[in-house]
């Protein structure tokens, strides 16, 4: 390792070789990376630098810029002495005077604001005594990787200064914003594909966005992690809904249950939040009711017992944070109880919600068809009344009016 006037040099051996500073070819291929490193010290490929190489003998220049990944290729046909020039898109820029080349070498500068330095430029900072010259190991430069950065000195010293602050501060939002377009964009796609029936697909894009932000300290992308598992319940719930139409039992049962699992993943960060913001809570609402339907067709459909509790305990949860819809939600438990055979707490549950609401013509309809399987002359004579009241309320192209007009013949022989 070799320091002169602040410039750090680190060789990095890739393998054994032994030869002398004679030992170098015509012309040498040199590749490697432009860095910029933050305070924190992570480092972050730059793409479009500048790097030029001019040579102090002969004065020629080469120059080519880095790829999108902030790696470069050059061809150098002069083995004299160079004065190295790093530039690029918010970067503070470098140089260096180094007599030895390396086949690899990586230059590590720090944000700033772009600009460009020329060799007179480098000429007019020696001049006021701020001549900086860099020497590689006497070691064959095909065989070596050297970085070349500043000093820990010179670094506290930028990150410390104003212009260190705000140049980190710029690129650091700079590159926020690049990351929180590109997951909004993937969000939005993944919005679309569920939209359009592509479950898979979305949940892949849904998943992707969660693996990557799922442990996310910011806000931001806390939020999108949130707002990914939500849209995957329904996603699972659709797409075992779509399946159990079409007959398959067995597949609609495994996205049933991952519906239950998103939403509750949903709900339980959420509990986390010490302020729920609206939009948030308005998720929440939506991840109840898919959890608490999903639990209610595996219970009705699949036969999955397990899940009556989870059903009863989302509907309960929902009705009392969205009273201006609780009869939906008891109407959602009454359900839960009869695909679970609990036939008298079913009874209840509808009479509870014809009590919040006496039009609710779901529960008038359903309440009748429970009372109809009783041997209680009582029990039958309500199931006709609850039918009458139905009738009256719905429009005559519902489909269950030729039922209700079929149930109350039966009922009552004498009615017309």
């Amino acid at each position: 390792m070799v320091i002169r006037h602040g410039l750090v040099v680190t060789a990095l051996l890739l393998c054994a070789a032994s030869a002398s500073n004679s030992q170098i070819f015509p012309s040498l291929v040199l590749r490697g990376t432009v860095l910029v490193e933050l305070e924190d010290r992570t480092r972050t490929p730059v793409p479009d630098a500048l790097v030029e190489f001019f040579s102090i003998k002969w004065g020629d220049h080469w120059s080519v810029k880095t790829d999108k990944n902030g790696h470069y290729q050059l061809t150098l046909l002069d083995k004299t002495p160079f004065l190295i020039l790093i530039s690029g898109p918010d970067l503070t820029p470098m140089w260096a005077n180094t007599a030895n080349l390396s086949a690899s070498m990586d230059f590590v500068t720090y944000p700033g604001l772009g600009n460009r330095l020329s060799p007179s430029d480098v000429s007019a900072r020696r001049a006021k005594g701020a001549s900086k010259t860099v020497e590689a190991p006497a070691i064959d430069g095909l065989h070596q990787t050297v970085t070349l950065g500043y000093t820990d000195r010179e670094r506290s010293h930028f990150f410390n200064s104003g212009d260190g602050r705000l140049a980190a501060m710029k690129i650091a939002l700079r590159k926020l914003k690049e990351e929180s377009d590109a997951a909004k964009d993937s969000y939005d796609s993944a919005m679309a594909l569920k939209l359009g029936g592509e479950f898979e697909r979305s949940l892949d894009e849904f998943g992707n966005l969660l693996a990557k932000y799922g442990e996310s300290k910011d806000k931001y992308f806390a939020k999108i992690a949130r707002y990914c598992l939500v849209n995957m319940s329904e996603a699972h719930y659709l797409w075992a809904v779509d399946l159990l139409s079409k007959g398959f039992e067995d597949q609609s049962k495994l996205h049933f249950i991952k519906a239950v699992d998103f939403g509750e993943q949903y709900l339980d960060r959420l509990s986390q939040l010490s302020i729920v913001p609206p939009e948030s809570k308005s998720y929440g609402l939506v991840a109840e009711r898919i959890t608490a339907t999903s639990s209610l067709n595996c219970v009705k459909f699949l036969k999955l017992m397990e899940f009556k509790k989870t059903a009863l305990e989302m509907a309960d949860r929902a009705a009392a944070e969205d009273r201006d819809h609780r009869a939906d939600w008891e109407l959602l438990k009454a359900r839960t109880y009869v695909a679970a055979g609990d036939r008298d707490a079913a009874l209840e549950g509808y009479k509870t919600v014809l009590a919040l609401d006496r039009k609710n013509t779901d529960a008038l309809y359903e309440l009748s068809l429970e009372l109809i399987k009783s041997d209680s002359q009582d029990d039958l004579k309500q199931a006709a009344d609850y039918l009458e009241r139905f009738i009256k309320l719905v429009p005559e192209t519902d489909d269950r009016v030729d039922a209700a007009k079929q149930a109350i013949r039966s009922l009552d022989p004498d009615a017309k």
